[in-house]
């Protein structure tokens, strides 16, 4: 069965050297690192839009298209030259944030669509599946951190909803004073009063941090107790 959202993955495969807080910098590393979570996708999901938007210019891999044909899929690649000094300025959230506005702006899959997941290039969330099936149109999912902190890896809402509310936030990232994506989105979301949704379960997300160089992957004992939050949050909710 595949599902009828859009699902956005975003990536840079050729940033300058000199943005902040970026550790994995060499290009053909992270190009192998966005073919792999792009091929899972594409091969393992009920995802049957893909869209590939990233900010370095980079042409369309053929066999990519091919693969998404061969699985009776749609998929695009949307590629554009990102504001590179902004970036430096500001930080890899700022980066993202012009990513997303770029592709909802010009990707045909989007422009004709009502719904999106986001997920940054190189993370695999394993049981995407799961967490797609129950997400409902008219909720924004979002995995809270903490209190000030969202996570910005992996989300779901309206192409409406993030216009109205996300699209422009990302000019307010400051990397070089802890001002990240993940705080500046939290603040939209306190001053709004926007309510957000859990995800069905937990993301199983695996993959490479291009900021730090480590995994996401979560032992399963953690992953049971975020679950066990979740499962919480939901009596507390219904109750």
């Amino acid at each position: 069965m595949k599902d009828n959202y859009v699902l956005l993955v975003t990536g840079c495969i050729s940033p300058d050297s000199k943005v902040p807080f970026l550790k994995i910098k060499e290009t053909e590393e992270r190009k192998k690192q966005y073919l792999e979570s792009l091929y899972f996708y594409i091969k393992n999901t009920t995802a049957s839009k893909i869209v590939y938007c990233d900010n370095s210019n980079q042409e369309n891999i053929i066999e990519l298209e091919k693969l998404a044909n061969d699985c009776n899929k749609e998929f695009e690649w949307v590629s554009f030259v990102g504001n590179t000094r902004k970036c430096l300025e500001k930080g890899k959230g700022y980066g993202e944030g012009e990513i997303i506005k770029y592709a909802l702006n010009n990707s045909d899959l989007l422009k004709n669509n009502s719904f999106f997941i986001k997920v940054t290039g190189r993370v695999i969330i394993k049981n995407y599946n799961l967490i797609a099936r129950f997400m409902d149109k008219n909720k924004i999912y979002f995995l809270r951190n903490s209190a000030d902190n969202i996570d910005t890896k992996f989300y779901g809402m309206s192409i409406n909803n993030y216009k109205t509310f996300f699209m422009n936030s990302y000019n307010y990232v400051d990397d070089k004073n802890d001002k990240y994506l993940e705080h500046v989105f939290s603040s939209v979301v306190k001053d709004k009063s926007i309510t957000i949704s859990d995800f069905i379960v937990f993301p199983n997300s695996v993959g490479v941090s291009g900021s730090t160089g480590e995994k996401y992957d979560l032992s399963f004992k953690r992953r049971l107790k975020e679950n066990i939050k979740i499962i919480a949050r939901r009596f507390r909710s219904d109750g």
